[in-house]
């Protein structure tokens, strides 16, 4: 299951385009990787120094990507054709991290 995690600065970014971001990524992930549960986090930090308008982590089991660099290629392109289609302004940096997590649901 990714986990998609998105912190954007929200003296820049509205809360209404981060949400559109946070849905097509969701979409997009999902579609790249055959995976339905793709969750999302999306915050606007409190606290800012230095940083880009959008930052994307996306946390996936590292057996489930067969080449990390074909799928970052992918995914950016698929977030770049969305950008164009939504007519989305802003720059983001996107960051594939292969995850070799161990975990436990509903404790």
């Amino acid at each position: 299951m990714p986990v998609i995690r998105i912190e954007y600065d929200d003296s820049i970014v509205s809360d209404d385009q981060a949400h559109a971001l946070a849905v097509a990524t969701q979409r997009e992930v999902s579609e790249e990787t055959g995976i339905k549960d793709v969750f999302v986090y999306g915050n606007a930090s409190r606290i800012r120094v230095g940083v880009a308008p959008i930052e994307i982590w996306v946390e996936v089991t590292a057996s489930k990507i067969s080449s990390p660099d074909e799928t970052l290629a992918s995914l950016r392109q698929r977030l770049g054709g969305w950008k164009t289609t939504a007519d989305f302004p802003h720059p983001i940096n996107l960051t594939l991290n292969l995850m070799n997590w161990k975990f436990a649901i509903g404790i």
